[in-house]
């Protein structure tokens, strides 16, 4: 039996707003935006522009597309102590 791996989503073929909102609410802001708080500096300064698949927080300045958002929030969430392990 041969295994084949579904291949990576490239750009663009991930949408933003299903990414980022499993991680944080999100709310409408302006005519084009949402707005949330970050999970990585737990501030309110998050924007996503679904028109143009990015995100970024205006206080630690992380940004980019749908892929980089799911790298960085797993590099985060790999970081954390498991339930066996202490701070």
């Amino acid at each position: 039996m041969r295994i084949v791996a579904a291949p990576l989503p490239g750009p663009g073929e991930q949408d933003i707003v299903e990414v980022v909102g499993r991680y944080t609410v999100l709310r409408p802001f302006g005519e084009s935006q949402l707005r949330g708080a970050c999970p990585f500096s737990r501030s309110q300064a998050l924007r996503v522009r679904p028109a143009f698949g990015t995100f970024h927080c205006f206080r630690c300045g992380v940004g980019g597309d749908a892929g980089a958002f799911a790298v960085k929030i797993t590099d985060v969430t790999n970081a954390l102590p498991g339930p066996d392990q202490s701070l």
